[in-house]
Protein backbone atom coordinates (compact mmCIF):
# COMPACT_ATOMS: atom_id res chain seq x y z
CA UNK A 1 0.00 0.00 0.00
CA UNK A 2 1.23 3.01 -1.28
CA UNK A 3 1.53 6.42 1.46
CA UNK A 4 -1.44 9.30 0.37
CA UNK A 5 -3.90 5.86 -0.49
CA UNK A 6 -7.15 7.15 0.25
CA UNK A 7 -8.76 4.70 3.03
CA UNK A 8 -12.03 4.10 4.95
CA UNK A 9 -12.22 2.09 8.33
CA UNK A 10 -14.54 0.58 10.52
CA UNK A 11 -13.05 0.73 14.10
CA UNK A 12 -13.37 -2.74 15.41
CA UNK A 13 -11.70 -1.85 19.67
CA UNK A 14 -10.21 0.53 21.93
CA UNK A 15 -6.69 0.64 23.45
CA UNK A 16 -6.06 3.18 26.38
CA UNK A 17 -6.36 6.54 26.31
CA UNK A 18 -8.50 6.24 23.18
CA UNK A 19 -6.91 4.67 20.35
CA UNK A 20 -9.41 3.72 17.94
CA UNK A 21 -8.23 -0.13 16.65
CA UNK A 22 -9.13 -0.85 12.68
CA UNK A 23 -7.70 -3.18 10.70
CA UNK A 24 -6.71 -3.41 6.77
CA UNK A 25 -4.22 -5.88 4.49
CA UNK A 26 -3.20 -7.59 7.56
CA UNK A 27 -2.00 -3.54 9.39
CA UNK A 28 -3.60 -2.47 12.24
CA UNK A 29 -4.15 1.28 12.53
CA UNK A 30 -4.36 3.09 15.80
CA UNK A 31 -6.50 6.21 15.42
CA UNK A 32 -6.47 8.56 18.10
CA UNK A 33 -10.29 9.66 19.56
CA UNK A 34 -12.13 7.02 17.37
CA UNK A 35 -14.47 3.81 19.06
CA UNK A 36 -15.96 1.26 18.39
CA UNK A 37 -18.43 1.32 15.81
CA UNK A 38 -17.77 4.62 14.15
CA UNK A 39 -15.81 4.70 10.36
CA UNK A 40 -13.86 7.02 9.45
CA UNK A 41 -11.40 8.18 6.15
CA UNK A 42 -8.35 9.63 5.88
CA UNK A 43 -5.14 8.43 3.89
CA UNK A 44 -2.46 5.80 4.56
CA UNK A 45 0.04 7.60 6.08
CA UNK A 46 3.00 4.41 6.44
CA UNK A 47 3.17 1.66 9.14
CA UNK A 48 6.31 0.61 10.67
CA UNK A 49 6.01 -3.41 12.19
CA UNK A 50 2.38 -3.98 10.63
CA UNK A 51 1.51 -0.87 13.05
CA UNK A 52 -0.01 1.53 10.78
CA UNK A 53 -1.11 5.21 10.93
CA UNK A 54 -3.96 6.90 9.10
CA UNK A 55 -3.34 10.52 8.21
CA UNK A 56 -6.11 12.93 8.88
CA UNK A 57 -8.79 11.12 9.93
CA UNK A 58 -12.36 12.27 10.05
CA UNK A 59 -15.56 11.42 11.24
CA UNK A 60 -17.96 9.93 8.41
CA UNK A 61 -20.29 7.28 9.98
CA UNK A 62 -21.41 7.74 13.90
CA UNK A 63 -22.16 5.17 16.09
CA UNK A 64 -25.81 4.63 16.69
CA UNK A 65 -26.19 5.84 19.98
CA UNK A 66 -23.82 9.09 18.72
CA UNK A 67 -25.72 12.52 20.43
CA UNK A 68 -24.98 15.77 19.30
CA UNK A 69 -22.55 17.84 21.21
CA UNK A 70 -23.08 20.41 23.31
CA UNK A 71 -19.78 22.57 22.34
CA UNK A 72 -19.33 24.43 19.22
CA UNK A 73 -15.65 23.38 19.25
CA UNK A 74 -15.86 19.58 19.33
CA UNK A 75 -14.13 17.88 16.48
CA UNK A 76 -11.41 20.27 15.49
CA UNK A 77 -10.41 20.96 19.27
CA UNK A 78 -8.08 18.37 20.99
CA UNK A 79 -9.46 18.96 24.45
CA UNK A 80 -12.50 16.77 24.11
CA UNK A 81 -13.21 13.17 22.35
CA UNK A 82 -16.17 11.84 23.59
CA UNK A 83 -18.77 14.56 23.84
CA UNK A 84 -20.86 12.79 21.26
CA UNK A 85 -21.20 9.70 23.46
CA UNK A 86 -23.45 9.44 26.19
CA UNK A 87 -21.97 8.92 29.47
CA UNK A 88 -22.47 5.40 29.52
CA UNK A 89 -21.01 4.88 26.72
CA UNK A 90 -17.85 6.41 27.42
CA UNK A 91 -18.04 5.35 30.96
CA UNK A 92 -18.07 1.57 29.17
CA UNK A 93 -15.26 2.08 27.28
CA UNK A 94 -13.33 3.63 29.92
CA UNK A 95 -13.80 0.60 31.51
CA UNK A 96 -12.79 -1.65 29.13
CA UNK A 97 -9.29 -0.41 28.54
CA UNK A 98 -8.58 -0.20 31.74
CA UNK A 99 -9.36 -3.57 32.44
CA UNK A 100 -7.43 -4.79 29.72
CA UNK A 101 -4.53 -2.61 30.94
CA UNK A 102 -4.27 -4.25 34.04
CA UNK A 103 -4.73 -7.75 32.48
CA UNK A 104 -2.29 -7.39 30.49
CA UNK A 105 -0.23 -7.27 33.63
CA UNK A 106 -0.96 -10.23 34.98
CA UNK A 107 -2.39 -9.01 38.19
CA UNK A 108 -4.64 -11.28 40.25
CA UNK A 109 -7.70 -9.03 40.30
CA UNK A 110 -10.98 -8.73 41.81
CA UNK A 111 -13.76 -10.45 40.38
CA UNK A 112 -16.12 -7.49 40.67
CA UNK A 113 -14.86 -3.94 39.27
CA UNK A 114 -16.67 -1.07 39.10
CA UNK A 115 -16.91 2.78 37.84
CA UNK A 116 -18.69 5.41 39.49
CA UNK A 117 -19.40 8.92 38.02
CA UNK A 118 -21.61 11.68 39.11
CA UNK A 119 -24.35 12.80 36.28
CA UNK A 120 -22.95 16.01 35.39
CA UNK A 121 -21.17 15.91 31.66
CA UNK A 122 -20.09 20.00 31.07
CA UNK A 123 -19.13 22.85 33.17
CA UNK A 124 -17.20 20.57 35.65
CA UNK A 125 -13.42 21.47 35.58
CA UNK A 126 -12.40 23.73 38.36
CA UNK A 127 -8.59 24.69 36.67
CA UNK A 128 -8.05 24.96 33.29
CA UNK A 129 -4.36 26.10 30.98
CA UNK A 130 -5.09 27.85 28.09
CA UNK A 131 -2.48 28.47 25.16
CA UNK A 132 -1.85 30.98 23.36
CA UNK A 133 -1.02 30.53 19.63
CA UNK A 134 -2.63 30.70 16.29
CA UNK A 135 -4.61 28.58 14.22
CA UNK A 136 -2.65 28.93 10.66
CA UNK A 137 0.27 30.92 9.61
CA UNK A 138 0.08 34.64 10.39
CA UNK A 139 -3.31 34.35 11.56
CA UNK A 140 -5.18 36.10 14.55
CA UNK A 141 -4.05 35.23 17.88
CA UNK A 142 -6.02 32.43 19.54
CA UNK A 143 -6.11 31.30 23.10
CA UNK A 144 -7.64 28.00 23.89
CA UNK A 145 -6.49 24.04 23.41
CA UNK A 146 -4.47 22.66 20.53
CA UNK A 147 -6.13 21.88 16.86
CA UNK A 148 -6.40 17.95 16.81
CA UNK A 149 -3.91 16.48 14.47
CA UNK A 150 -2.55 19.33 13.91
CA UNK A 151 0.62 20.22 15.40
CA UNK A 152 0.68 23.46 17.64
CA UNK A 153 -2.18 24.97 16.35
CA UNK A 154 -4.50 26.46 18.95
CA UNK A 155 -8.13 26.71 18.58
CA UNK A 156 -9.86 29.66 20.01
CA UNK A 157 -12.08 28.28 22.23
CA UNK A 158 -13.94 31.03 23.08
CA UNK A 159 -17.50 28.64 23.65
CA UNK A 160 -15.15 25.30 25.83
CA UNK A 161 -17.84 23.42 27.46
CA UNK A 162 -15.36 21.68 29.99
CA UNK A 163 -15.35 24.86 31.92
CA UNK A 164 -17.99 27.31 33.56
CA UNK A 165 -19.42 30.68 32.16
CA UNK A 166 -17.13 32.52 34.40
CA UNK A 167 -14.13 30.68 33.04
CA UNK A 168 -15.10 31.45 29.60
CA UNK A 169 -15.96 35.10 30.31
CA UNK A 170 -12.21 35.31 31.79
CA UNK A 171 -10.76 33.80 28.32
CA UNK A 172 -12.78 35.72 26.29
CA UNK A 173 -12.42 38.82 27.92
CA UNK A 174 -8.38 38.20 27.45
CA UNK A 175 -8.06 36.80 23.88
CA UNK A 176 -9.66 40.24 22.89
CA UNK A 177 -7.64 42.54 25.17
CA UNK A 178 -4.24 41.08 23.80
CA UNK A 179 -5.80 41.26 20.21
CA UNK A 180 -6.34 44.70 20.32
CA UNK A 181 -2.65 45.19 21.93
CA UNK A 182 -0.99 43.02 19.20
CA UNK A 183 1.09 41.23 21.77
CA UNK A 184 3.07 38.30 19.67
CA UNK A 185 2.34 34.55 21.19
CA UNK A 186 5.60 32.80 22.35
CA UNK A 187 6.89 30.30 19.27
CA UNK A 188 8.34 27.42 20.34
CA UNK A 189 10.32 26.72 16.80
CA UNK A 190 12.06 30.43 17.23
CA UNK A 191 11.79 30.53 20.79
CA UNK A 192 10.80 33.92 20.33
CA UNK A 193 7.49 36.22 21.59
CA UNK A 194 5.77 36.95 24.93
CA UNK A 195 2.45 35.00 25.43
CA UNK A 196 2.02 31.72 26.70
CA UNK A 197 -0.78 30.33 28.77
CA UNK A 198 -4.25 31.47 30.60
CA UNK A 199 -4.60 29.64 33.62
CA UNK A 200 -8.17 29.79 35.44
CA UNK A 201 -8.57 28.11 38.81
CA UNK A 202 -11.91 28.17 40.41
CA UNK A 203 -13.30 26.89 43.87
CA UNK A 204 -16.56 25.36 43.06
CA UNK A 205 -17.53 25.22 46.64
CA UNK A 206 -15.54 28.26 48.05
CA UNK A 207 -16.85 30.29 44.89
CA UNK A 208 -13.49 31.98 44.29
CA UNK A 209 -11.22 32.55 41.26
CA UNK A 210 -7.61 32.72 40.42
CA UNK A 211 -6.58 34.16 37.27
CA UNK A 212 -2.81 33.70 36.00
CA UNK A 213 -1.22 34.93 33.09
CA UNK A 214 2.17 33.24 31.86
CA UNK A 215 4.46 35.22 29.38
CA UNK A 216 8.18 35.33 28.78
CA UNK A 217 10.11 38.63 30.12
CA UNK A 218 11.38 39.19 26.12
CA UNK A 219 9.06 41.78 26.14
CA UNK A 220 8.18 44.39 28.99
CA UNK A 221 4.15 44.33 29.60
CA UNK A 222 1.88 46.88 31.66
CA UNK A 223 -1.27 44.23 33.01
CA UNK A 224 -2.73 46.92 34.85
CA UNK A 225 -5.22 47.67 32.55
CA UNK A 226 -5.96 44.19 31.99
CA UNK A 227 -6.15 43.13 35.42
CA UNK A 228 -8.60 46.36 35.97
CA UNK A 229 -10.70 44.84 32.52
CA UNK A 230 -11.02 41.45 34.60
CA UNK A 231 -12.32 42.97 37.84
CA UNK A 232 -14.99 44.47 35.85
CA UNK A 233 -16.61 41.29 34.69
CA UNK A 234 -19.98 40.28 35.71
CA UNK A 235 -18.96 37.10 37.15
CA UNK A 236 -21.02 34.65 39.35
CA UNK A 237 -18.35 34.60 41.70
CA UNK A 238 -15.94 36.37 43.18
CA UNK A 239 -12.13 37.16 41.21
CA UNK A 240 -10.57 36.94 44.68
CA UNK A 241 -6.55 36.48 43.18
CA UNK A 242 -4.68 37.10 39.88
CA UNK A 243 -1.10 36.56 38.84
CA UNK A 244 1.60 37.27 36.55
CA UNK A 245 4.07 34.01 36.08
CA UNK A 246 7.41 34.77 34.56
CA UNK A 247 8.58 31.47 32.48
CA UNK A 248 11.54 31.60 30.25
CA UNK A 249 11.78 28.19 30.03
CA UNK A 250 11.66 26.23 26.67
CA UNK A 251 9.65 23.32 27.87
CA UNK A 252 6.02 24.01 26.62
CA UNK A 253 4.65 23.60 29.91
CA UNK A 254 3.67 25.61 32.85
CA UNK A 255 6.04 26.63 35.05
CA UNK A 256 7.08 29.59 37.17
CA UNK A 257 10.44 31.69 37.17
CA UNK A 258 8.83 34.14 39.07
CA UNK A 259 5.47 34.60 40.60
CA UNK A 260 4.18 38.55 40.64
CA UNK A 261 0.61 38.94 42.73
CA UNK A 262 -0.83 41.61 40.33
CA UNK A 263 -4.51 41.65 42.56
CA UNK A 264 -6.16 40.03 45.44
CA UNK A 265 -5.14 37.61 47.67
CA UNK A 266 -2.00 34.52 47.53
CA UNK A 267 -4.88 31.75 47.48
CA UNK A 268 -8.47 30.68 46.62
CA UNK A 269 -10.47 28.92 49.13
CA UNK A 270 -11.86 25.68 48.10
CA UNK A 271 -14.27 22.98 50.50
CA UNK A 272 -14.50 19.47 50.18
CA UNK A 273 -16.35 17.10 52.59
CA UNK A 274 -16.86 20.44 55.17
CA UNK A 275 -13.31 21.20 55.07
CA UNK A 276 -11.78 23.98 54.11
CA UNK A 277 -8.54 23.99 51.33
CA UNK A 278 -6.58 27.08 50.28
CA UNK A 279 -5.28 26.54 46.97
CA UNK A 280 -2.18 28.20 45.35
CA UNK A 281 -1.45 28.50 41.70
CA UNK A 282 0.72 26.45 41.40
CA UNK A 283 -0.39 23.32 43.93
CA UNK A 284 -2.05 20.08 42.72
CA UNK A 285 -5.99 19.87 43.47
CA UNK A 286 -8.46 17.55 42.01
CA UNK A 287 -9.65 19.56 38.58
CA UNK A 288 -13.58 17.91 39.29
CA UNK A 289 -14.51 19.63 42.81
CA UNK A 290 -17.60 17.72 43.22
CA UNK A 291 -16.47 14.02 41.93
CA UNK A 292 -13.42 14.74 44.01
CA UNK A 293 -16.16 14.22 47.33
CA UNK A 294 -16.96 11.15 45.73
CA UNK A 295 -13.25 10.39 45.02
CA UNK A 296 -12.44 10.51 48.44
CA UNK A 297 -15.32 9.01 50.03
CA UNK A 298 -13.95 5.77 48.57
CA UNK A 299 -10.80 6.16 49.93
CA UNK A 300 -12.72 6.68 53.66
CA UNK A 301 -14.67 3.89 52.88
CA UNK A 302 -11.28 1.64 52.75
CA UNK A 303 -9.92 2.62 55.55
CA UNK A 304 -9.67 -0.11 59.30
CA UNK A 305 -7.60 0.42 62.24
CA UNK A 306 -5.27 2.75 61.60
CA UNK A 307 -3.04 4.20 63.73
CA UNK A 308 -0.59 5.59 61.79
CA UNK A 309 -0.85 6.86 57.78
CA UNK A 310 1.54 8.35 55.69
CA UNK A 311 0.13 10.09 52.45
CA UNK A 312 2.56 10.63 49.61
CA UNK A 313 2.07 13.13 47.06
CA UNK A 314 -0.58 15.04 49.19
CA UNK A 315 -0.68 18.15 47.49
CA UNK A 316 -2.91 20.81 49.37
CA UNK A 317 -3.53 18.29 52.06
CA UNK A 318 -6.85 17.23 51.10
CA UNK A 319 -6.37 13.41 51.34
CA UNK A 320 -3.89 13.91 54.85
CA UNK A 321 -6.87 16.05 56.24
CA UNK A 322 -9.76 13.80 55.28
CA UNK A 323 -8.05 9.99 56.19
CA UNK A 324 -7.34 12.32 59.51
CA UNK A 325 -10.93 11.64 60.42
CA UNK A 326 -10.46 7.47 60.74
CA UNK A 327 -6.55 7.89 61.37
CA UNK A 328 -4.68 8.67 64.79
CA UNK A 329 -2.14 10.45 63.06
CA UNK A 330 -1.40 11.57 59.50
CA UNK A 331 1.93 12.61 57.83
CA UNK A 332 1.19 13.91 54.38
CA UNK A 333 4.61 14.49 52.29
CA UNK A 334 4.74 16.70 49.38
CA UNK A 335 7.60 17.94 46.79
CA UNK A 336 6.40 21.75 46.38
CA UNK A 337 6.61 23.80 48.99
CA UNK A 338 3.93 26.35 48.77
CA UNK A 339 1.50 23.52 48.87
CA UNK A 340 2.79 22.09 52.05
CA UNK A 341 2.74 25.66 53.58
CA UNK A 342 -0.80 25.91 52.35
CA UNK A 343 -1.76 22.31 53.40
CA UNK A 344 -0.11 23.47 56.93
CA UNK A 345 -2.63 26.74 57.40
CA UNK A 346 -5.62 24.65 56.15
CA UNK A 347 -5.14 22.21 58.60
CA UNK A 348 -4.72 24.71 61.66
CA UNK A 349 -7.77 26.32 60.24
CA UNK A 350 -9.86 23.42 59.59
CA UNK A 351 -8.43 22.17 63.25
CA UNK A 352 -7.49 19.34 62.09
CA UNK A 353 -4.27 18.62 64.78
CA UNK A 354 -3.15 14.96 64.48
CA UNK A 355 -1.67 15.93 60.72
CA UNK A 356 1.83 16.75 60.29
CA UNK A 357 3.61 17.84 56.87
CA UNK A 358 6.49 16.94 55.28
CA UNK A 359 8.30 19.20 51.92
CA UNK A 360 10.71 16.95 50.24
CA UNK A 361 10.68 14.38 47.06
CA UNK A 362 8.72 11.40 48.14
CA UNK A 363 11.23 9.30 47.63
CA UNK A 364 13.75 10.62 49.21
CA UNK A 365 11.72 10.96 52.19
CA UNK A 366 10.29 7.07 52.86
CA UNK A 367 13.70 5.82 51.69
CA UNK A 368 14.44 7.46 55.64
CA UNK A 369 11.49 6.62 57.28
CA UNK A 370 11.25 4.28 59.98
CA UNK A 371 8.96 3.39 61.93
CA UNK A 372 5.57 0.86 62.16
CA UNK A 373 2.93 2.21 59.07
CA UNK A 374 -0.47 0.64 59.56
CA UNK A 375 -1.48 2.70 56.00
CA UNK A 376 0.01 4.63 53.31
CA UNK A 377 -1.98 6.29 50.76
CA UNK A 378 -0.32 7.22 47.37
CA UNK A 379 -2.08 9.74 44.77
CA UNK A 380 1.43 10.13 42.57
CA UNK A 381 1.67 12.40 38.98
CA UNK A 382 0.71 10.64 35.92
CA UNK A 383 4.91 8.86 35.90
CA UNK A 384 3.76 6.67 38.93
CA UNK A 385 5.49 5.88 42.20
CA UNK A 386 9.08 4.96 40.29
CA UNK A 387 11.75 5.18 42.52
CA UNK A 388 9.59 5.12 45.30
CA UNK A 389 7.91 1.87 45.13
CA UNK A 390 10.92 0.03 46.56
CA UNK A 391 10.66 2.38 49.47
CA UNK A 392 7.41 1.35 50.28
CA UNK A 393 7.71 -2.28 49.98
CA UNK A 394 10.58 -1.93 52.31
CA UNK A 395 8.25 0.20 54.79
CA UNK A 396 5.78 -2.86 54.72
CA UNK A 397 2.24 -0.84 55.64
CA UNK A 398 -0.66 -3.57 56.57
CA UNK A 399 -2.41 -1.96 54.09
CA UNK A 400 -1.71 0.45 50.57
CA UNK A 401 -4.75 2.58 49.10
CA UNK A 402 -3.12 4.01 45.77
CA UNK A 403 -5.25 6.43 43.98
CA UNK A 404 -4.21 6.50 40.50
CA UNK A 405 -4.79 9.05 37.28
CA UNK A 406 -2.40 6.65 34.55
CA UNK A 407 -3.87 2.62 34.40
CA UNK A 408 -0.88 2.55 32.78
CA UNK A 409 1.86 3.51 35.12
CA UNK A 410 0.12 1.78 38.02
CA UNK A 411 -0.02 -1.11 36.57
CA UNK A 412 3.42 -1.54 36.37
CA UNK A 413 3.13 -0.19 39.94
CA UNK A 414 0.89 -2.97 41.30
CA UNK A 415 3.17 -5.30 39.48
CA UNK A 416 5.83 -4.97 41.61
CA UNK A 417 4.41 -5.14 44.37
CA UNK A 418 4.10 -9.14 45.19
CA UNK A 419 3.56 -8.80 48.84
CA UNK A 420 0.50 -7.35 48.82
CA UNK A 421 -2.89 -8.75 47.21
CA UNK A 422 -5.45 -6.34 45.55
CA UNK A 423 -8.66 -6.50 47.99
CA UNK A 424 -10.48 -4.17 46.13
CA UNK A 425 -10.17 -2.36 42.53
CA UNK A 426 -12.58 0.59 41.62
CA UNK A 427 -12.70 3.50 38.92
CA UNK A 428 -14.44 6.84 39.72
CA UNK A 429 -15.05 9.20 35.94
CA UNK A 430 -13.46 12.89 37.32
CA UNK A 431 -13.32 13.83 33.12
CA UNK A 432 -16.35 13.09 31.44
CA UNK A 433 -15.82 13.57 27.12
CA UNK A 434 -11.71 12.90 27.92
CA UNK A 435 -10.03 9.52 27.86
CA UNK A 436 -8.91 10.37 31.62
CA UNK A 437 -10.53 8.00 34.76
CA UNK A 438 -8.92 7.59 38.29
CA UNK A 439 -8.23 3.77 39.62
CA UNK A 440 -8.40 3.48 43.51
CA UNK A 441 -6.83 -0.31 44.41
CA UNK A 442 -6.78 -1.41 47.87
CA UNK A 443 -3.87 -3.97 48.48
CA UNK A 444 -3.46 -5.62 51.91
CA UNK A 445 0.07 -7.52 52.77
CA UNK A 446 0.01 -11.39 52.38
CA UNK A 447 0.63 -12.16 56.13
CA UNK A 448 4.24 -13.94 56.21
Amino acid sequence: MKKGTPLRLTIEDLSFPAQGLARCDDRLFQIDGFFPGETVAGSFGGSKKRRARLYRPVLVEARADALKPACEHFGPCGGCISQHLPLATQRSFKHRVVLELLKQADLDLPAEILLYGLSQKYDYRNKMEFNFGNVELDGPLTLGMYQKNHGFNVINTTGCRLVDQDMRRIHNYTIDYFRRLGIPFYRWSSREGVLRHLVIRHAKFGRELMVILVTTTQQPIDLSEWVEGLKKLPLRDKLVSVWHMENDSIANIVQSDRMNLLDGKETITEFIHGLRFEITPQSFFQTNSASAELLYSRVLDKMVDVDLALDLYSGTGTITQLIAKKAKRVIGVELVEEAVQAASASARKNQVGNVKFIAGDVKDIVADFTGKVDLIVVDPPRAGLIKAVDHIRRIAPARIIYVSCNPKTLAIDLAQMTEYTIEQLELIDLFPNTPHVETVVLMSRVKD
